[in-house]
């Protein structure tokens, strides 16, 4: 990831009110989002282990940041894709707070 990218991630979660080590856990997701292209709560679960609570609100957190798409897979499943343009958004959001 790049880094005004993790800096400007960082500093729009902790005006939103978010805590730092939910900005650790989401960074990590990001820097790996580079490389896949869809996620699951439960694909996030095993590949950072993290509890169910914590994937679905970090997939939750980017796709309201615009970081990620989240689509309905019916039911109450979700799914999570990267969009292609994924550094151009974090450069956007690095200007955005700049």
């Amino acid at each position: 990831m790049i880094k005004s990218g993790a800096f400007a991630l960082y500093w729009a979660m902790l005006h939103r009110g978010y805590r730092m080590f939910e900005f650790a856990s989401i960074s990590r997701l990001l820097a790996h989002a580079l490389h896949h292209a869809d996620y699951s709560i439960r694909s996030h679960m095993t590949s950072h282990n993290t509890a169910y609570a914590t994937a679905r609100a970090d997939l939750f957190r980017l796709a309201e940041l615009g970081l990620l798409k989240r689509r309905r897979m019916g039911g109450k499943t979700y799914a999570f894709s990267v969009p292609g343009d994924l550094e151009e958004r974090l450069r956007s959001l690095a200007d955005e707070l700049s």
